[in-house]
């Protein structure tokens, strides 16, 4: 007796091999989807809108036999919507009733009728008619046919199975049954609260799309390089199913207006969003508009942005990073800061802001809740502009923290350690110069009377020496300091260092050369009088990083060290963070890559399909799902729950899980 049919593609019952950039193959004189589906149902997309039915059905009969046709958009020429210098033209699909017919049509990407242009493509394999299979498969199983073995676990057994399986094939195993989707939702919550883009790279369109559909309002936090090959669709998914995101990391993806808009519609709880070198455009930031509370937003390598419509972002804003958007056009930043009545941080590493606008910030008093400032001193570190007069951020009323980025060629303006201490001596918190000897000792003096600093990063300078670091020791409230890479720094000026500041516990100390093991013994003998003579009261243990100091794993053998008590070491390699040894920008998708590129294709036909010339709009060039909401009913299958029980053999990897 034939097994009862259940919903789960053919695919997954034969080889689970990681798909190809194609999303269909033919295989003797048919062709099937990346699913195995047997493709029955063609996708049409650059309809010109004049064509009607009568004369597209009158070209494709000559393929075979037409069952149905549909056109979706425009009726005729003139109410056509224009994008740009592009028409907005038609969709459809085309259902054969021999699949054969559909394969000869496939085989021509690019057809001409009435001298127009359209192409096609097979349509999604959940919209094939076989997708389920024929409904002559199903059959009511006999009384005494035995049942499946994996039916008699409970279902506690079953969310421990589904919790060992990967992603593709726990939305394998959801697709089965209405038992096995009601297990997967109830672990699923726990399993997909954080989503990384190269966790689908190796899925098929449709194991997408039903993750998105079953797990999607689950997911809390999503990052990565989107595929490529399902890049659109992804984002329709998203945005139609991920209403409870809060955090999105998108990197290295070219994201038009339309998909981005597609994306953020519905995600009213985003918090977290960063859109590192996207290719945005002003007119993408239009559709960040309407979410609410957005509090962080890194618009970073994105270097089409200007400002323009910046100050309609959210005003709920807390948090802007527009590292190395060069072109932003800085007479915009006071209107973008003015507007944002919220903004406690604002970043603005490799983008060059004119002296005015900084005093703009100033005087026109918008930015009154600025906290935290990220400024460097011109656009790039081989521009040949002179350093910008940035000194005023030191007037900014509410500044804690400021971070400098300089050229290896550029020293720190003196003017801005001058008027900090003038204005922040009480008040700045944080400060951190990133640069190549890019501060001097009348610096150092300057710092050294900023009383309220917590955290002091100046590595990389040689002017941090001996008496430098004396200097430092007036600093009774910091924390922690950075002093990476400063070749001049002693064993004797750490630990003075240490002594004087009472609150200091994290010292990065990496790639200091003269620094030695005498220093750790120094520590633990002096701080240990220190604590036992009630002197002061500070906090134990004191983390050091050494990395690359004249010292090594060994000092951990010695029984003060090794106790933790007093100094905790680390000769783990610092972070190479700060770093970058490409450019993003090099590993955007190609947006305009076609799927089918590697296909079997009739090269004659291919070759004068000049798809830069094309004339019409190609954004809408794949299945829209409200284009199938009622209109095909061979594409529904049929499925109750008291068949559960009866199961056919389902494939995981390729291993059968049941019989």
């Amino acid at each position: 007796m034939q097994a009862l049919q259940v919903r789960c593609s053919r695919a997954h019952m034969a080889s689970n091999s990681v798909p190809s950039k194609k999303t269909f193959r033919f295989r003797d004189d048919v062709a099937y989807t990346e699913d195995d589906i047997l493709i029955k149902k063609l996708f049409l997309f650059n309809v010109a809108p004049e064509l009607v039915p009568k004369q597209l059905e009158a070209y494709f009969v000559k393929f075979g036999s037409v069952k149905r046709m549909q056109l979706f958009g425009p009726p005729s020429l003139a109410g056509a919507k224009y994008i740009g210098d592009k028409i907005k033209t038609k969709t459809g699909y085309i259902y054969f009733n021999d699949p054969r017919s559909a394969a000869r049509a496939l085989r021509r990407t690019v057809h001409y009728v009435g001298r127009r242009r359209l192409c096609v493509r097979p349509s999604d394999s959940w919209h094939q008619p076989d997708a389920f299979g024929p409904p002559t498969q199903l059959v009511v199983p006999a009384s005494d046919e035995p049942v499946a073995p994996i039916m008699i676990l409970n279902d506690h057994c079953l969310e421990y199975i589904v919790r060992l399986l990967v992603l593709s094939d726990r939305i394998h195993f959801a697709r089965t049954c209405v038992r096995f989707e009601n297990v997967f939702q109830q672990v699923s919550p726990a399993l997909d609260k954080c989503v990384k883009f190269d966790d689908l790279m190796e899925m098929t369109l449709w194991d997408v799309r039903d993750f998105f559909k079953l797990s999607g309002r689950h997911i809390k936090q999503i990052l990565g390089v989107i595929p490529q090959r399902h890049s659109k669709r992804i984002f329709e998914f998203m945005g139609a199913h991920c209403i409870n995101l809060q955090k999105m990391s998108i990197t290295a993806t070219k994201l038009t207006a339309h998909n981005m808009y597609k994306t953020f519609e519905k995600m009213n709880q985003l918090q977290d969003l960063r859109l590192r070198a996207c290719e945005l455009t002003n007119d993408s930031l239009l559709a960040l508009k309407d979410l609410p509370e957005l509090k962080n937003l890194d618009l970073s390598n994105n270097e089409k942005l200007t400002g323009l419509h910046m100050t309609r972002l959210p005003v709920s804003l807390e948090s802007l990073t527009l590292t190395s958007c060069t072109g932003l056009n800085s007479k915009l930043l006071p209107k973008v800061c003015q507007a944002l009545k919220h903004l406690k941080a604002l970043h603005l590493k490799g983008v060059y802001i004119t002296e005015v606008r900084y005093k703009q910030l100033v005087t026109a008093k918008c930015c009154n809740a600025l906290e935290t400032i990220t400024i460097s001193d011109s656009d790039s570190e081989y521009s040949m502009v002179r350093s910008n007069q940035y000194e005023h951020i030191a007037k900014l009323p509410s500044v804690q923290n400021i971070i400098v980025y300089c050229n290896d060629t550029n020293m720190v303006r003196p003017q801005l350690f001058a008027w900090l201490e003038e204005f922040k001596s009480k008040q700045l918190q944080r400060l951190e110069v990133h640069g190549l000897d890019c501060i001097n000792a009348d610096m150092i003096l300057n710092i050294s009377r900023l009383s309220a600093l917590q955290t002091l990063i100046l590595a990389n300078n040689d002017a941090v020496d001996d008496r430098g670091m004396e200097m430092l020791g007036a600093l009774h409230e910091l924390e922690e300091i950075n002093l990476k890479n400063c070749s001049k720094l002693s064993d004797n000026a750490v630990l003075r260092l240490i002594l004087d500041c009472h609150k200091l516990k994290m010292l990065h100390l990496d790639y200091c050369p003269m620094l030695t093991g005498k220093l750790l013994t120094d520590i633990i003998f002096k701080v240990r009088f220190q604590v036992r003579q009630k002197d002061v009261k500070r906090p134990l243990p004191i983390k050091m990083s050494v990395y690359g100091c004249r010292m090594d794993e060994s000092s951990l053998q010695n029984a003060d060290v090794a106790a933790k008590d007093i100094i905790d070491l680390s000769f783990a390699l610092p972070s190479s963070s700060e770093l970058c040894f490409f450019d993003l920008s090099e590993l955007l998708a190609d947006d305009d890559a076609v799927y089918f590129s590697n296909c079997q294709l009739d090269r004659d036909n291919w070759d004068d399909f000049d798809l830069m010339n094309n004339q019409y709009d190609d954004d809408w060039d794949y299945d829209d799902e409200y284009d199938y909401d009622d209109d095909d009913d061979d594409d529904h299958y049929y499925h109750d729950s008291k068949y559960d029980s009866e199961l056919p053999a389902i494939f995981f990897g390729d291993e059968c899980l049941w019989d």
